[in-house]
């Protein structure tokens, strides 16, 4: 009889932790549950509303968007003369920060994947 006394006993427990689990379903975070709606869709842009979320899961879907947008930047300048105050690596730098768009941007092998390629980041190049 202690046997089966004690088969009920840990079947309530576990009938009663159910209850609670199923209590705080009732109060779970909006975060889990983010709905969206979209406003307007064409072929190169959408327009959505994001509810019932906290900035975090926006932030990472805005960082995920971001990261998918195929770009170019400039990775190779060579200035051959410089009159301003500015100093040339900083300039160089601060135009490998422009994103460029291009229709090419996905059909374009880069230097980093290519065997063949020494590293001189010759590998494909855009002229401006």
């Amino acid at each position: 009889m202690v046997g089966a006394e004690k088969h009920n006993k840990e079947e309530e427990e576990e009938e009663q932790k159910q209850e609670e689990l199923a209590a705080k379903m009732d109060n779970v975070s909006y975060q889990r549950f983010p709905t969206v709606r979209i406003r307007d869709m064409k072929d190169d842009v959408m327009k959505f509303e994001l509810r019932d979320t906290d900035a975090s899961v926006a932030n990472a879907l805005r960082r995920i968007m971001i990261a998918e947008v195929p770009t170019l930047a400039i990775d190779l300048v060579e200035i051959e003369t410089n009159s301003s105050v500015l100093n040339d690596e900083f300039l160089a730098h601060r135009l490998g920060l422009i994103p460029l768009i291009s229709d090419r941007a996905m059909e374009m092998r880069l230097s980093r994947d290519c065997d063949a390629c020494d590293g001189d980041g010759r590998f494909e190049t855009v002229l401006f």
